[in-house]
């Protein structure tokens, strides 16, 4: 039986890079090809070394270039970069896969894009209608809650005994990112029955700050306490953590629909697709702790 060529953009970013690595478990007769961001050059030798995967196109916004990397791909699996530039980049490769007769589509998005306005979850509202007005291409779309990752741009805070952030009393349930990856990997997989299919993919449980900050306390062996800030103070931390403006803005938006509790609910998509549950804050922070302690 033929290969089927699998393509993955974003493969130097975490979302990318975590899609191969579960590719290599599951994908069985998939010739699977990684794509670097432009910035991400430095990465194309350790992606190619660390994965099964063939040498790594570097993805820019030539349509002609963007087309020869997709001809023979059956699957196409999108991740936006976290540049102002994601929708013209997605669309880029949206257009290049339909004259590639790429066979199927499968994008990143977020939680809350549907209907969105805000710089968290407007581009990929329009990157959602642009996939779905191709007409020609089969697609899915995973839209992912905040990373549980992100929750380390505050292990100095963490250490000194606090978690701030501007979110008052909300909830979300932040997902491992390993598990979008793992996510992604079980559709390419099997794409036929996630055509024409938009999940809403949730971590496990809901949690406050309060919450979270008793998930830290647990363990890292240390009093954690809550800290609601504003907006201002975690633009500064986040800032110090050499974060880009574009992703700050684009924290900061998630944070103000937090605090309306707009991202409490929470799914069973994930484990319906993967048969299993994705994995929970402690279970995280547990794996995590060296670096708050």
């Amino acid at each position: 039986m033929t290969a089927k060529k699998v393509f993955v953009t974003g493969a130097g970013g975490q979302t990318g890079t975590q899609t191969l690595k579960w590719l290599n478990q599951v994908g069985e007769n998939m010739e699977v090809y990684a794509g670097i961001h432009k910035g991400q050059e430095s990465r194309q030798e350790d992606v190619v070394k660390s994965f099964k995967c063939c040498p790594c196109v570097t993805e820019g916004a030539d349509h002609k270039q963007l087309v020869d990397c997709f001809r023979d791909v059956q699957d196409l699996f999108i991740v936006p970069p976290s540049t102002d530039d994601k929708r013209e980049v997605a669309c880029n490769y949206i257009k290049a896969a339909r004259e590639a007769n790429v066979k199927f589509v499968l994008l990143l998005s977020v939680q809350g894009a549907d209907g969105a306005s805000h710089s968290w979850g407007a581009p990929f509202n329009q990157i959602e209608r642009d996939l779905k007005e191709t007409g020609s291409t089969d697609w899915c779309i995973i839209r992912v809650p905040f990373y549980m990752q992100n929750l380390m741009l505050y292990k100095q805070q963490i250490k000194q005994g606090h978690l701030p952030l501007p979110l008052k009393e909300g909830k979300f349930a932040p997902i491992d990112v390993a598990d979008v990856g793992k996510l992604a990997a079980w559709i390419l997989k099997d794409c036929a029955p996630h055509k024409g299919m938009t999940y809403n993919i949730t971590g496990t449980e809901a949690l406050d700050g309060k919450q979270m900050a008793k998930v830290f306390e647990k363990f890292c062996a240390r009093e954690v306490l809550y800290k609601d800030i504003p907006a201002e103070e975690a633009r500064t931390i986040l800032k110090s953590q050499n974060v880009p403006e574009v992703e700050i803005k684009a924290l900061l938006d998630f944070y103000a629909l937090a605090q309306e509790n707009t991202f409490e609910k929470v799914t069973e998509e994930f484990k319906d697709i993967c048969g299993t549950p994705p994995k929970s804050l402690q279970d995280w922070v547990s794996e995590h702790k060296s670096e708050c302690m």
